[in-house]
């Protein structure tokens, strides 16, 4: 599999069997039958261990959960802690705190997303 960013991937020639990274980044598997030209940056480096690269992103995707933990004990701080007492639902209610809550939410989305991505890469390989 290749990753790398192109000066062309975004014609339509040039994304057959093409998917994308969130950051933008391109993915294609069975990338040499396809690949007129490659430029490398840098000095040649042996290629890890599929272990290591498989233990690195369900790392990463652990971490990216973790984090996503956190977040949703930080919503239910802003409701006054843990549990469904009447006073911390009717916190919930109130739109002050709802309006707090929402970039919380928004971040935990993203920490989502991320350790999908990453156990998705790891799923891909």
């Amino acid at each position: 599999m290749r990753l790398g960013w192109s000066f062309f991937q975004d014609r339509p020639e040039h994304t057959t069997g093409v998917d994308f990274e969130p950051c933008g980044y391109f993915r294609k598997r069975n990338w040499f039958k396809d690949t007129d030209a490659l430029i490398v940056i840098g000095p040649q480096r042996p290629q890890p261990p599929s272990e290591q690269v498989y233990r690195s992103a369900l790392t990463w995707a652990v971490a990216c959960f973790d984090h996503e933990h956190q977040l949703m004990w930080q919503v239910w701080g802003l409701m006054g802690g843990i549990g469904f007492a009447d006073e911390n639902v009717l916190k919930f209610a109130d739109p002050a705190i709802r309006k707090q809550m929402v970039p919380i939410i928004l971040q935990a989305r993203y920490a989502e997303a991320e350790a999908a991505h990453a156990i998705g890469r790891t799923l891909a390989i």
